[in-house]
């Protein structure tokens, strides 16, 4: 009877634990299908993403080649000058929005000594961990990312220590429900169904990390990166360090909404890797994402602007172009152009007396007499860099300029305003993301 009772609790307990793998893998197939979906959606995105940091870094003329699914830099179709008008462009409204020096500050509800005291206090501990994470230099990098990808995001944590502690997360690694409205990941009616961001760890981290469970099927993949055109960067950046084999593992954390019978939202998180047959975490962790996210332009009822930068690199182009273009002149006129009759024997011979020509008695030698470079290329890169200045909202006076025959420093101080009028949104979406 005893062995009867044992096996029947024996098998039950089989038939849960077979239950609970099945609701495992349920559960990530859901999340797989999620991410899935939120990362074809945002697809469009990724290409421009990664011209426009390439462009910014520098790498004005880099094209793709698809033979070899690389990013190739190199040319011999003539001399090509990047002027990089776009990064000195972006590093001044960086500078501009952030001039203000953003900070948090903390006032009494009531005027009361207590209250006083307490906004006091807790000023204090907003400065401590202001200093300790580096808001700062956070707050750049943000601000950075929002004028090349439209958007910046921060995610909120807490390390062993209770800590606070705010990291950056780069747009190609965040993918959200692509019916997202709203900036604002929380609102309950134009916010996100599902957030997943990914990231590239070692295996050693993730297997003596107490928070992860079921690591036992866990193996490294050495996946740099889940977006394919964030590769193509990092293969600029890290170069032949990409190729050396290392212990990674690619996870993937998926946040999404569950509702109660009363409607009450808590937010689930599932971790998991591509090789992964159950979650490696799996818990409630709140009624909030962990997220907040800065836009770089306004976009009504879109989570993702055409960003800042969009409009100024077919302008640069331009300049590029031209430059190039004045400069193989130059090279040319410098050298000279001549017509000479085949088989006359030139031959240049340089000596202390200078440089000697000799020639087939009979023969021709005959300087071309090049043309002058016409106005017209400088003219253009005028306008055209009038037309970034303009786009950009950075004008002479932002860049350290005097601007024409202006002196007065009351007029340099009101166009030094009216340019920061230019960035009055982005400092605007600033103040209400911090």
């Amino acid at each position: 009877m005893a062995k009867e009772k044992e096996k029947k609790e024996t098998k039950i307990e089989e038939n849960v634990e077979v239950g609970e793998i099945r609701d495992d893998m349920d559960l990530l197939v859901k999340c797989r299908g999620q991410e899935q979906r939120a990362s074809e959606e945002r697809q469009r995105y990724d290409w421009e993403w990664m011209v426009r940091q390439l462009y910014v870094r520098g790498y004005h003329f880099a094209r793709y080649n698809r033979t070899s699914n690389s990013v190739v830099f190199s040319n011999r179709s003539g001399v090509r000058i990047p002027i990089n008008l776009v990064g000195a462009h972006l590093r001044g409204v960086r500078n501009q929005v952030t001039s203000f020096q953003p900070k948090w500050e903390v006032m009494p509800a009531v005027t009361t000594e207590r209250a006083f005291d307490n906004a006091r206090f807790s000023g204090k501990v907003l400065d401590w961990i202001y200093e300790r994470a580096q808001i700062k230099r956070k707050i750049k990098e943000i601000v950075n990312d929002s004028l090349i990808h439209s958007i910046g995001i921060w995610q909120f944590s807490t390390d062993s220590k209770d800590n606070v502690v705010v990291n950056r997360v780069d747009p190609f690694d965040f993918y959200v429900d692509p019916d997202c409205k709203s900036p604002n990941l929380n609102d309950p009616e134009f916010g996100a169904e599902y957030v997943y961001v990914t990231y590239s760890l070692p295996k050693d981290y993730i297997m003596k990390n107490p928070a992860y469970k079921n690591k036992d099927d866990l193996k490294s993949d050495n996946i740099v990166a889940s977006a394919q055109y964030k590769k193509f960067i990092l293969q600029v950046t890290r170069g032949a360090s990409l190729r050396k084999e290392s212990e990674t593992v690619l996870l993937h954390e998926g946040y999404f909404r569950e509702r109660d019978e009363n409607g009450d939202i808590k937010i689930r998180l599932v971790a998991y890797s591509d090789t992964s047959l159950r979650p490696l975490r799996d818990e409630i962790i709140g009624e909030e994402y962990p997220f907040e996210i800065l836009q770089g332009d306004i976009n009504p009822g879109e989570l993702y602007g055409e960003s800042w930068i969009k409009h100024l690199i077919p302008i640069n182009r331009v300049i590029d172009a031209l430059e190039s273009h004045i400069y193989e002149y130059n090279h040319l006129f410098a050298k000279g152009r001549f017509i000479i009759d085949k088989n006359s024997g030139v031959r240049l011979i340089t000596n202390q007396h200078g440089q000697i020509i000799e020639k087939n008695r009979g023969s021709q030698v005959q300087a071309v007499t090049v043309p002058a470079l016409p106005n017209t290329p400088m003219d253009q890169i005028a306008s055209m860099r009038r037309y970034l200045e303009d786009l950009s909202g950075v004008h002479d006076v932002s860049l350290g300029r005097l601007p024409g025959t202006i002196r007065s420093g009351t007029a340099i101080a009101e166009l030094r305003q009216a340019d920061s009028t230019n960035q009055a949104d982005l400092v605007d979406n600033l103040e209400d993301f911090l």
